[in-house]
């Protein structure tokens, strides 16, 4: 967590050098605001939109051993205002990977499931002719999110393969339900783009990940919308957990991108005021649609897992059946390896 200030600043305290960092303002409404370091310092995209790639040279403008450097844009650093940073370690300065018919850029940390790619698209496939990249993982990759950087049909879209095996998709800037993907299948080397997701000749981010043991934990639930809700077994007390809904809900509006964290919620138990929408701009205290007070129970941080503590729309529904969620999850304090948080 950091505040907000009038001048350039330092963020520190992440024992390792990031590659990939997440911002969001917490006490008022601001867009999510990515950055990477194989895209460079700079170049930054939403999850809460359909926009382009912007570059603003007054955002973040380095990443260091321990931490980042912000400039005084205000989308990231604006006075008194509180923000969060979520940040991962990738592989550093991305290579050339050649794994796939397309070559990439790959930053990868096989260690830790971890990989940020580039590439450029072909123009269209078809069947049997489909383009392949490379991931630079050493296992297929769980959850993936694929941006087109410029031009039309920019919407980030999420691809995963935790709720019955098969690759499903949902996109990262709506409540839609998930989907069955006819792209973008994985294995243990490369992605297959599939005929129509490389008709377009522009630039690609993904950003790709794979459970570790110890370390992160990519999987699923069903709902029982119970105060005494599913508990989940990660193996370790996680620090950062995503939810979304993989169905279609009566609260459709209320099936959000769900991000909760122990920095911003350092105890065990984590209120419902603290969700944060990766799909919204909303600030925390708000609900899954965005507006309402979210004054209630969520879930709790255990040691070997996170535990429901409450019904609600956006993580332990039932309506109108019992619902499927989805989740990523990391530790507060991996033993998978050091020198990683």
């Amino acid at each position: 967590k950091y505040q907000g200030i009038e001048q350039v600043q330092r963020v520190r305290g992440l024992k390792f050098k990031p590659d990939f960092v997440w911002i969001k303002a917490t006490d008022y409404a601001q867009d999510h605001i990515l950055f990477d370091s194989v895209r460079g310092m700079g170049k930054n995209w939403h999850t809460n939109n359909s926009n382009a790639e912007a570059y603003n040279n007054n955002s973040l403008t380095s990443f260091e051993d321990d931490g980042f450097s912000l400039g005084t844009s205000g989308e990231i650093s604006y006075p008194d205002k509180n923000y969060i940073a979520w940040c991962w370690k990738a592989g550093g300065d991305p290579v050339v990977n050649t794994d796939g018919t397309v070559a990439t850029m790959v930053s990868a940390n096989k260690e830790a499931g971890f990989s940020i790619i580039t590439y450029t698209g072909v123009g269209p496939g078809s069947s049997g002719n489909e383009a392949t990249v490379g991931h630079g993982l050493d296992e297929p990759p769980q959850f993936y999110i694929v941006k087109k950087r410029s031009g039309t049909a920019l919407e980030a879209t999420a691809y995963y393969t935790a709720v019955d095996g098969t690759l499903d998709y949902s996109t990262i800037d709506s409540t839609n339900t998930k989907s069955d993907s006819s792209n973008y299948h994985p294995n243990s080397k490369i992605i297959n783009l599939g005929g129509s997701a490389t008709n377009t000749t522009d630039e690609y981010i993904i950003y790709a990940w794979h459970s570790v043991e110890g370390y992160s934990k990519i999987g699923s639930y069903e709902a029982n919308n119970e105060a005494d809700g599913p508990f989940i077994y990660t193996g370790f007390k996680p620090a950062w957990v995503i939810i979304k809904s993989a169905d279609s809900s009566s609260g459709q509006d209320y099936a959000s991108w769900t991000i909760v964290d122990n920095k911003r919620s350092p105890s065990n138990f984590v209120s419902g005021n603290k969700m944060l929408f990766a799909n919204r701009t909303a600030a925390e205290g708000k609900r899954g649609d965005g507006t309402s007070s979210s004054d209630f129970e969520l879930l709790d941080f255990v040691s070997n897992g996170f535990k429901h503590r409450a019904g609600n729309y956006e993580a332990n529904s039932t309506a109108p059946a019992v619902q499927t969620f989805i989740y990523m999850a990391f530790a507060e304090r991996p033993s998978a390896f050091t020198n990683s948080e």
